[in-house]
């Protein structure tokens, strides 16, 4: 009895929703994107350290070696520290990740930092988080 034309209240209601709409899509395929890369800078790196376990020569081929290899995989590289001992390794690394699409409420860019450690230990590589 009282809604007869509610045509304008839906009009203002999906305006007033879109956004929101948007927004949240956004930031979902923002996380997903960020996440990839995350994980594909984390296996880079893990396959430079058994590089590492891999590769006979001497400790400053390994370095020079893994330094190439991690840059040519590894976009927007700020730092980065490579620490060769005899059976360990350890990796800390720095990054800039761009965000797929533009945010306007968050930065459209985020820095990323690892630390992994290599070491044989009872004849089997060990890579862990530091």
């Amino acid at each position: 009895m009282f809604m007869k034309n509610n045509k304008g209240q839906t009009l203002v209601v999906f305006v007033i929703i879109l956004p929101l709409i948007v927004l949240l899509l956004t930031m979902i395929i923002n996380e997903g994107s960020l996440y990839i890369q995350k994980r594909t800078m984390e296996n880079t790196i893990k396959e430079a350290i058994l590089y590492r376990f891999d590769f006979e020569g001497s400790d400053e081929e390994v370095l020079q070696k893994i330094e190439r290899y991690l840059y040519k995989n590894i976009d927007n590289i700020e730092y980065l520290n490579i620490d060769i001992d005899d059976g360990y390794i350890k990796i800390n690394i720095e990054s800039s990740i761009e965000k797929e699409l533009p945010s306007f409420i968050f930065q459209n860019q985020l820095t990323i930092k690892f630390t992994y450690i290599g070491y044989i230990n009872n004849e089997k590589i060990i890579i862990e988080k530091e």
